[in-house]
């Protein structure tokens, strides 16, 4: 297997194609769900495909065109409308709060099921944040006392608002309108509420929509997207007619993929500054693939400590990519108003375009790119001491 080539087939068919998209949800179906943990990665997600702009956004969210959802492993990430009822089904087996509150304090299903009720009486169509959600509610919210807080269960009311969510009855609206943040408000959903995927299909649907993203990966590489077992994905994966892309290989297609690939001939040109968290190296969790092996040993930062980047498990900063190589690091710094890129070889004329299109954007229309909850101009700060230290050392935008 040519592993450039393939690489060359995920950018092409995850960045490349989606940037011919007109809209967000356009964006999120063809490139893969984008990951949300309070950051600006939605966001950088549709534009560095389609170059919508942040009221674009915020505006397909507000009409339910996307929507953040607990999906995969339970995780939260913004989806377009047609896979909202997959997103919910696929999340659902994931609320595992449920059997540690029976075991440990006794609040059963049928207590869940009573506070759920309850809930609905409350939530409306004005946004309420869980603290006022939970003072209506009064004593009908068990509290778990100091033990439930070494379990990660303060009260019952979060698993209450999860299954509810699940069910696709209320959904989350933030509060501002901002993807990047994680306060939120509850709403009942009452317009186009999605229609749920059975239980026993979901998994395979998952895997049908996810090899449609990539098509082609390892079962290994969806075991890691679904967090499903082995054997639940191999009988998801009857009905799907995937087979080796060659003799012995662990990489499975679709015929039609397969097809594909034989023709397919590497996109060149083609440039594209992504979060560290965007779906061409999370759906599968692999950056290295993209990652020239000069780049892979240059040091980073990575929990205050120096490590070479291709060693750690996750990127820790955000990238440009440059036809399926990554070939720099990036953070935005707000206290500058500008972009602060690391590049590892000589920047020709779109590249320095591209970098200057996403601090643009950043700058006039974010004010700031965190990556995750907790991140923030402050603690970014000897992140950005080490990019401008690699800028030093090897190259700017020209």
């Amino acid at each position: 297997m040519d592993q450039s080539r393939l690489s060359a087939w995920w950018f092409d068919r995850l960045v490349v194609k989606p940037s011919q998209t007109k809209t967000p949800g356009e964006a999120l179906a063809a490139s893969g769900w984008a990951r949300s943990v309070g950051g600006a990665n939605p966001y950088l997600s549709i534009f560095s495909r389609n170059g919508c702009p942040r009221e674009a956004i915020e505006t397909a969210y507000r009409n339910l065109e996307i929507h953040e959802l607990p999906s995969a492993r339970g995780c939260t990430y913004q989806l377009p409308s047609e896979d909202f009822g997959l997103g919910l089904s696929a999340g659902a087996s994931f609320q595992s709060e449920v059997s540690i509150a029976e075991k440990h304090f006794g609040f059963t299903a049928n207590d869940l099921d009573k506070l759920c009720h309850e809930a609905l009486q409350v939530i409306n169509d004005q946004p309420q944040d869980p603290a006022t959600i939970k003072k209506q509610l009064g004593d009908k919210v068990r509290n778990f006392g100091e033990e439930g807080k070494k379990r990660g269960l303060t009260t019952s009311l979060p698993m209450a608002l999860g299954r509810l969510q699940s069910q696709a009855e209320i959904r989350r609206v933030p509060k501002d309108g901002r993807l990047d943040q994680q306060s939120f408000g509850y709403v009942r959903w009452t317009d186009h509420r999605p229609t749920l995927v059975p239980p026993d299909a979901a998994l395979e649907k998952l895997a049908q929509r996810y090899w449609e993203w990539v098509g082609i990966a390892r079962l290994e590489d969806f075991k890691w997207f679904s967090s499903a077992g082995v054997n639940a994905i191999k009988q998801a994966l009857q009905g799907l007619d995937l087979q080796p892309i060659e003799d012995g290989s662990p990489f499975l297609a679709s015929p039609h993929a397969a097809t594909e690939f034989k023709d397919f001939t590497p996109t060149t040109g083609h440039v594209a500054l992504l979060s560290g968290l965007d779906s061409l190296f999370l759906l599968r969790r692999d950056f290295l693939s993209f990652m020239p092996a000069e780049v892979a040993s240059i040091e980073v930062l990575s929990d205050k400590k120096m490590a070479a980047g291709g060693g750690l498990a996750d990127l820790t900063a955000n990238v440009v990519v440059k036809d399926a190589r990554i070939i720099g690091y990036w953070e935005f710094d707000p206290a500058a108003g500008e972009l602060v890129e690391a590049l590892f070889e000589k920047p020709d004329a779109k590249v320095t375009q591209k970098i200057e299109e996403m601090e643009s954007f950043i700058r006039e229309e974010l004010g700031d790119c965190r990556s995750f909850s907790l991140d923030s101009p402050a603690s970014r700060q000897p992140a950005l001491a080490r990019l401008r230290e690699l800028q030093a050392q090897h190259y700017r935008r020209a």
